[in-house]
């Protein structure tokens, strides 16, 4: 059962990190002359990399979602049609579900650590 547990939090945790790094990119593909933040444009590791300049909870998140480095970081993919969806998105928009993301990626990272535990 603590094995099922395990792989449906990863499973959540990679589509998590996907979908917060396509909101990046979405973002950098969009930036303003006025934005301070660096953003990805490309859709490549990286861009799921630098999310952990966002906290300790991204990183996390990648452990989590690589099972410990065992498994490869997630691929945001440019036909994803989560990005087909936001990517037009203005960014104050993209910011909020960035947010969003954020608050399910800290309570993810507290189920995954009350399932290792157990």
């Amino acid at each position: 059962f603590r094995r099922q547990q395990r792989a449906a939090l990863q499973a959540k945790a990679s589509r998590i990190v996907e979908q917060a790094a396509l909101i990046e990119i979405a973002l950098g593909q969009q930036r303003s002359l006025f934005e301070s933040e660096n953003y990805p444009t490309g859709f490549n590791r990286d861009a799921v990399r630098n999310l952990t300049r966002h906290g300790n909870v991204w990183k996390w998140l990648l452990i989590v979602a690589t099972e410990k480095n065992n498994l490869p970081l997630p691929y945001p993919d440019a036909n994803d049609p989560f990005f087909e969806q936001i990517k037009y998105e203005k960014p104050e928009k993209l910011k909020t579900r960035f947010q969003h993301l954020a608050e399910a990626a800290e309570e993810l990272v507290q189920a995954w650590k009350r399932v290792a535990k157990m």
